[in-house]
């Protein structure tokens, strides 16, 4: 007995010979039909009639390679995105493309020269050598909100009329919609008003907002302040001091507009996030 247990014992015997046999190479050359999964399962027989635990788990780790678990082991997930609070402005696209869905129609009239006479409404538009009016339109349609009119309200000669979304801005409710060019609104309302308007999906920009998520009150203010040093530019009365305003009209804003973004009629989304960007 005393031979005995000086002897490896039979799991490390066991464990040896399913290791020799595996990697020995055969007298005979190295045999394509070699089953370790099989030998396995021959060899857990044997163990389960024995009755040894440790030896199962001995044999599984050696055949199947079961990976140890620890805390140092464990794959290490990136810590997740953070909302990061941020000092909001127009160099913001997601702010902008807030604005441009309240600001921005899928109509768009222009005050161009024979704008809503016969000879504009019969043209074909098609190119003719002989009209005046053939690459020129006086109205532009589109199946989503394209353009931000630079106008509060405007009429052509023929009865066709088009008020801007943005002209909401500038009423209250208790004067059916009518847009007075010359009614103002403080700063305070005009952020207020603004954050009011509707949001539509729009063509253009490439990143869509909850219509319920409200343009940043300091991109608004950021806003309120190049309308004001573009008025100032102008040599529009009402200054008070580089930028500041107590008041800004519809008709004024309408000229701030023209003035920053450098269009006539309208403008569509690359240059309204290219000119406020800057």
């Amino acid at each position: 007995m005393e031979g005995w247990s000086d002897s490896p014992s039979i799991e490390s015997r066991v464990v040896s010979a399913a290791t020799s046999s595996e990697t020995a190479p055969s007298a005979v050359g190295p045999s394509p039909h070699r089953n370790p999964q099989g030998m396995f399962h021959r060899l857990l027989a044997v163990l389960l009639v024995c009755g040894s635990s440790s030896w199962v788990a001995a044999l599984r780790a050696r055949f199947h390679r079961v990976p140890l678990t620890s805390a140092s082991s464990r794959a290490v997930l990136p810590p997740s995105r953070r909302s990061v609070a941020c000092f909001a402005t127009l160099s913001d696209a997601r702010e902008l493309t807030k604005l441009f869905g309240r600001m921005s129609d899928k109509m768009l009239l222009l005050d161009v020269p024979g704008a809503g006479t016969p000879e504009m409404m019969n043209c074909c538009h098609g190119g003719c050598d002989n009209c005046d009016f053939s690459h020129v339109f006086d109205n532009l349609t589109a199946g989503r909100p394209k353009w931000v009119p630079l106008y509060a309200y405007r009429k052509l000669i023929d009865g066709r009329d088009h008020t801007s979304p943005w002209a909401g801005i500038f009423t209250d409710g208790t004067d059916g919609g009518v847009v007075d060019g010359g009614h103002s609104v403080d700063e305070a309302t005009f952020v207020a008003r603004v954050q009011a308007l509707p949001y539509r999906m729009t063509m253009g920009p490439g990143e869509s907002v909850p219509a319920d998520e409200v343009p940043d009150e300091e991109a608004l203010r950021d806003l309120w302040r190049r309308m004001g040093t573009a008025l100032d530019a102008l040599g529009e009365a009402g200054g008070d001091g580089p930028g500041g305003r107590s008041t800004i009209t519809a008709d004024q804003m309408a000229k701030a507009l023209t003035q920053l973004l450098g269009e006539s009629h309208g403008v569509m989304w690359m240059d309204f996030k290219r000119k406020l960007m800057t």
